[in-house]
């Protein structure tokens, strides 16, 4: 009988994973191709050693093809851990919190919702991934709070356990401790406006809508939700079940340019608009200003990494086609002081 099971990668493939971990089982991801029970599976496949009657019940309930073999393939791969996710959230609600909440629930993740003062006070250690939807981290250059006030109402009238939750990520306090966080050997996943991040961080990037050293104007330029084609590059797990290309919903997005030398600081572009007519849905007026412009970043950081996304990869809990990059960044970040073994 088959000792584990193979599975290729795609997004309920990471319920696979996240129910054998949860059991206590073993699970393996692969960097590379492999071959598993005659059948050639492209680089990103799992391997589980999981109860034959757990995976039963996944192929039944998910449509999952699973390949049982008697022995782990050989091949490059990093052992699985569970998950620790602290997802941001603000006091009334983040809408793309929330919809990112039920993505995490739909898939089975591990996670904890944090706000404000969650993330100025408690031990960040204790979780592997840190998750910043759009609307987290304040602007680069800005005096203080992103959004998330108290909404007009009086502080008496709040229970005191939703008050805790008051607040708003600031740069003087809460970005310093999420760098340490990342320095220290965490991940940060930073999506939309939140993509910020990486320039308080002070990576190598720079705004790429600019004309003559000016941000562009509104009459130069202007795309708001639209469906863009981006251009992927197969440098890391980050990419794992993805194709050269992948349209992404893009509603004015930050969009970046590397600096000289970025690759070498251990900053490369995993996406990118490679072309002049980038558009595939909605409307972009002066589209060709996003040629080469980069929209997905993967970042060495001290002992940590961070995942930069200026489209919105999971907007709405619609597109299905990017949740793959917030998945891959929660167990590559996890696991990226794992050995990687054949």
């Amino acid at each position: 009988g088959a000792r584990g099971y193979v599975v290729d990668h795609i997004n309920d493939a990471f319920v696979a994973v996240n129910r054998t971990l949860a059991a206590g089982d073993e699970a393996w991801w692969y960097t590379d191709e492999i071959t598993a029970g005659g059948q050639a599976f492209p680089a990103g496949a799992f391997y589980l050693e999981a109860d034959r009657d757990l995976i039963q019940q996944l192929a039944d309930e998910k449509g999952l093809n699973f390949v049982g073999v008697r022995d782990r393939p050989s091949g490059n791969a990093m052992q699985l851990e569970p998950v620790k996710i602290a997802l941001w959230d603000q006091y009334g609600g983040s809408m793309p919190s929330g919809w990112t909440r039920m993505i995490l629930e739909d898939f089975e993740f591990d996670f904890e919702v944090l706000y404000a003062p969650d993330l100025d006070h408690a031990d960040l250690s204790e979780y592997d991934v840190l998750l910043f939807e759009d609307g987290a981290i304040p602007a680069a250059g800005g005096s203080g709070g992103g959004r998330g006030g108290r909404g007009g109402i009086a502080p008496t009238d709040i229970p005191a356990e939703f008050a805790r939750r008051q607040g708003s990520v600031t740069v003087g306090t809460t970005v310093p401790r999420i760098l340490d966080y990342v320095r220290e050997g965490g991940a940060a996943i930073a999506i939309g406006s939140s993509a910020s991040l990486a320039q308080h961080a002070g990576l190598p990037v720079t705004n790429h809508l600019v004309e003559n050293g000016q941000p562009l104007t509104r009459e130069q330029y202007f795309t708001p939700g639209s469906i863009l084609d981006m251009k992927v590059d197969h440098t890391s797990p980050l990419t794992h079940g993805f194709g050269d290309r992948v349209n992404v919903l893009f509603s004015h997005s930050p969009t970046f340019s590397l600096t000289a030398g970025a690759e070498a600081q251990g900053v490369r572009r995993i996406g990118w608009y490679d072309t002049a007519s980038p558009l595939k849905s909605g409307w972009s007026w002066g589209e060709q200003y996003l040629e080469n412009g980069v929209g997905a970043i993967e970042a060495d950081y001290g002992q940590g990494k961070m995942f930069i996304f200026g489209p919105k990869i999971t907007f709405r809990a619609q597109p299905h086609g990017t949740f793959g990059f917030l998945f891959n960044g929660i167990y590559y970040g996890a696991a990226k002081d794992k050995i990687i073994s054949d």
